[in-house]
């Protein structure tokens, strides 16, 4: 695809990354799926399947979903486009080209980002820091109708986002979500001058940290001290952690009636910190089964 100014504000949008919309047509019926394409994303804050992807020049193809009716607007559009332009008659119901428009105003979410598990020991905390250095990866959705549901269309890269730091010390016994605030805009394609299609995209990152409302679940082990990759934590000292793989969410925010997941890849920087005050007990530390505490998405920590 050549270089155009539609293609640099898309790329501005994504932070790096175009979010392609691919249509198939068949009579009336039309399906269509998003693909997201890195076109000039930092290698130093970027992941590997970015940088692949990048470096080929070759997006995979996703499974497309079923097909389903047109809308009249859309009909209406294709048939104007093919009588606007006879060569393309010969090839009916094909989708002409379309710009991607801001449709309302940006809305602002509490969007979750991660969890933490503080053993109930008094002197022991957990500071979540969020930072911009992440690698943030969330689902987009697609709808043929502004009105009508939202089905999810791929995956977008939030590289870059962020301007600034940000963290949250949980106390003594928490056990929480952590969120931040992601800003959404939702976006409409034209064909002329008739709205076709929508997108719902994450655009941005406030990377402040706040508990979440809900609590996650508890250690799958009943207690790290269980877990073969378990470490002990003793009073007195501190333990970071630069998570090395991100957790999935399936639903981190609703947003515009579409349900977002995600994760955070928590790439290049330190998330966790745990602090343990001068005479605390002892405690345990460990990750998700099978994973060692310091290769884990989730890190947990109980008193045995």
């Amino acid at each position: 695809m050549p270089a155009s100014s539609t293609l640099q504000q898309a790329e501005q949008q994504g932070h790096g990354t175009v979010n392609f919309t691919v249509m198939a047509v068949s009579g009336s019926d039309l399906t269509a799926e998003g693909i997201p394409a890195p076109i000039d994303v930092s290698p130093a804050a970027v992941n590997a399947a970015q940088l692949a992807t990048q470096a080929a020049g070759i997006v995979q193809m996703p499974t497309f979903s079923a097909f389903r009716p047109m809308t009249a607007t859309q009909a209406a559009a294709i048939k104007a486009s093919n009588s606007a332009a006879p060569d393309s008659a010969a090839t009916p119901n094909i989708i002409p080209p379309y710009t991607w428009q801001a449709y309302d105003p940006e809305y602002n979410d509490t969007t979750r980002i991660g969890e933490v598990h503080v053993a109930n020991t008094p002197g022991l905390s957990d500071t979540f820091e969020f930072r911009y250095q992440n690698d943030e990866t969330i689902t987009f959705g697609y709808s043929a109708i502004a009105t009508a549901s939202w089905s999810e269309g791929g995956t977008m890269s939030l590289t870059n986002s962020l301007n600034a730091n940000g963290g949250h010390k949980f106390g003594q016994g928490a056990v929480d979500y952590a969120d931040t605030t992601y800003y959404y805009q939702r976006y409409h394609d034209y064909i002329g001058e008739c709205p076709a299609n929508y997108e719902i995209l994450a655009v941005g990152s406030a990377a402040t940290v706040n508990p979440g409302t809900n609590t996650p679940g508890v250690n799958p082990y009943g207690g790290c001290e269980n877990d073969k990759y378990g470490i002990p934590f003793a009073g007195g000292g501190s333990w970071d952690y630069d998570a090395g793989k991100a957790y999935d969410y399936s639903g981190i925010a609703t947003v515009f009636g579409f349900t977002f997941g995600g994760s955070d890849g928590f790439s290049s920087d330190v998330e966790h910190d745990h602090s343990a005050a001068a005479g605390a007990a002892t405690t345990w530390l460990c990750g998700s089964p099978g994973d060692e505490v310091t290769n884990s998405p989730i890190v947990y920590n109980t008193t045995g």
